[in-house]
């Protein structure tokens, strides 16, 4: 007998041991809790997770491409004016005295319907812009949803494991009561203290993960606060995807600017007309005087370059990229949100039950309690209706969180905003 108890009494020891040189235990987390703030709502912190984050330094650089392509249209010619000179003499062959000198300038002029094309491609870019960032912010809403809903679940995880290491810590103070009174062994007393110790280690992963969910809200926006009340969604009453997703526009503006650029690509295959202006100024020989006129010259390609056909191709490639990209994109959040919406009947039909089973789990536990301090049962049953209760709460809570994230990934599937 005493064998057996020297045994527990070590085994306790080492439980102790292992709970002190924990590196979860041991190690000091150099974070600093959120603070909650009543003043701070959810439409403040996603504006600054947008302005926070990094897709956000593009910004201008597409709005500086927008502009400048909407501009193009409004210049007189295609192309910026070339300076042309020539000079001709015959010393190095007659010697007669003949000086010739030319200088112009040459204009470069829109094609047929290339000007139109240009305005066009011009509007498509503003409309691109546009679609970025009703994307970018759709997105980055997306990316705060699932911050958030991971943080809310951590706190219920942190609530939890310290409502069960209250709990288990009664069940160690009961069970030293009974001991004492000589009504239960010294192996009831070691069995829940080691439940108890166990508790502790789940606390401080509940706490870890905790940490963890603050530190990607702050990465994520800047901030260290958050709202003080929670996050709650309503379901939309939407049952499909809408044509004017935030997704959808963003793939269809680029392709809008890529079918521009098809247009723009036949286009240019041919060079541009040309108009020229210019003066010259010659004599025939050294007797003679020099004379001065004025030239006007008008020049118009005929046919096509040899890489035409080609430089077609590769731009219609591009377009038929990004209308496949479209369609992928219809397909995955076609998919997303039948998943969403298959996981909210799960998880609803789940409620329902687990509502039920943590309420008998409750009364399990009541009088589970109630027989251990009569003598009636012994500590494995108390355990077992403990972890029970504890578990069918637990499980309860998540399930309640479930879904509200599922509810966040349903409505960011049909690409609504909170």
């Amino acid at each position: 007998m005493k064998q057996k108890r020297f045994a527990f009494e070590v085994s306790l020891l080492v439980i102790l041991a292992t709970f002190v040189m924990s590196p979860v235990a041991g190690a000091e987390l150099d974070h600093e809790p959120l603070a909650r703030s009543a003043n701070l709502t959810f439409e403040q912190v996603l504006q600054s997770a947008i302005d926070y984050a990094p897709e956000a330094l593009a910004s201008e650089s597409r709005r500086a491409q927008a502009d400048q392509y909407s501009v193009i249209a409004s210049n007189w010619f295609s192309g910026a004016p070339t300076l042309a000179t020539s000079y001709y003499d015959d010393n190095s062959m007659t010697s007669v005295g003949l000086r010739e000198l030319e200088a112009g300038l040459q204009f470069s002029l829109w094609r047929p319907g290339e000007r139109g094309d240009a305005r066009g491609l011009g509007n498509h870019y503003q409309q691109l812009y546009g679609a970025w960032r009703e994307n970018l912010e759709l997105e980055i809403a997306g990316r705060l949803r699932s911050v958030i809903a991971d943080i809310e679940l951590a706190e219920v995880l942190v609530t939890h494991a310290s409502d069960a290491l209250e709990a288990k810590q009664e069940l160690v103070e009961l069970t030293r009561v009974l001991f004492e009174a000589g009504d239960v062994s010294q192996l009831d007393v070691i069995q829940a203290e080691a439940l108890m110790l166990e508790q502790q280690n789940d606390l401080f992963a509940a706490e870890a993960a905790m940490v963890d969910g603050e530190r990607e809200y702050e990465i994520l926006t800047g901030l260290h606060m958050r709202p003080a009340s929670a996050l709650r969604e309503e379901q939309s009453e939407l049952e499909e995807i809408g044509v004017d997703h935030a997704l959808l526009n963003f793939v269809q503006a680029n392709i809008d600017v890529a079918r521009s650029r098809v247009q723009l690509v036949k286009r240019t295959t041919i060079s541009s007309p040309t108009f020229g202006i210019g003066v010259r100024r010659e004599r025939g020989t050294r007797m003679d005087q020099y004379t001065d006129s004025l030239g006007l010259s008008f020049n118009i390609p005929i046919g096509k370059s040899a890489t035409a056909d080609a430089a077609i191709s590769d731009a219609r490639r591009e377009t038929a990229d990004l209308e496949v990209a479209l369609r992928r994109s219809q397909l995955l959040l076609e998919q997303s949100l039948h998943e969403a919406e298959h996981g909210l009947f799960v998880t609803r039909q789940q409620l329902v039950v687990s509502r039920q089973r943590s309420e008998l789990a409750e009364q399990r536990l009541q009088m589970a309690r109630s027989a251990y301090e009569l003598g009636e049962t012994n500590l494995l049953a108390v355990t077992v209706a403990l972890e029970d209760s504890l578990n069918s709460h637990k499980e309860l809570h998540e399930l309640e969180l479930m879904e509200q994230r599922l509810i966040s990934e349903y409505n960011q599937s049909l690409g609504i905003m909170p």
